[in-house]
């Protein structure tokens, strides 16, 4: 449950009627976390194949690089703590942030050179230190970041 300005509501309904995310088949048992900002959330429950599964969801929005970049060090920090670790994943991703708000015209590639090396960061740990799924999950938000700032 969330408790906010709009009432107590399920996180469920929160994720499927208000932000539009298909989790059909899930079962989201209870919520773990919710960052500043409350775009990033993190619990547990059961995945489409039954399996107890750790979840993440990052609520949609039209945002900026700063801001995507900004959710991924959020969702960085909740894998981080869902798994016990202390990890260099951050400071890569911050180092990543500060190229993107440079005053420079190479800031994008810089940036994106960032992102690349994170994300070997995360595939080494894959599976090891990081789920599979969050790893995943890591992944496919660095590259997406990458995509929208090569645009």
């Amino acid at each position: 449950m969330i408790w906010d300005s709009n009432g107590v509501r399920g996180i469920k309904h929160i994720l499927t009627q208000e932000h539009g995310l298909d989790l059909t088949g899930w079962e989201l048992h209870y919520g773990a976390g919710i960052s500043a900002d409350g775009k990033v959330l993190a619990g547990a429950g059961l995945n489409p194949e039954g399996q107890r599964e750790a979840w993440i969801a990052v609520l949609p929005s039209e945002e900026n690089l700063t801001d995507l970049l900004e959710d991924l060090i959020e969702v960085t920090a909740i894998v981080n703590e869902i798994n016990g670790i202390n990890s260099s994943l951050d400071s890569k991703l911050e180092s990543a942030l500060e190229s993107f708000t440079a005053e420079n015209a190479d800031q994008r590639q810089d940036a994106v050179n960032k992102l690349e090396s994170f994300i070997k960061s995360v595939e080494a740990q894959k599976g090891k230190k990081i789920s599979e799924e969050d790893a995943d999950l890591l992944i496919d938000a660095a590259n997406s970041i990458i995509q929208k700032a090569q645009e």
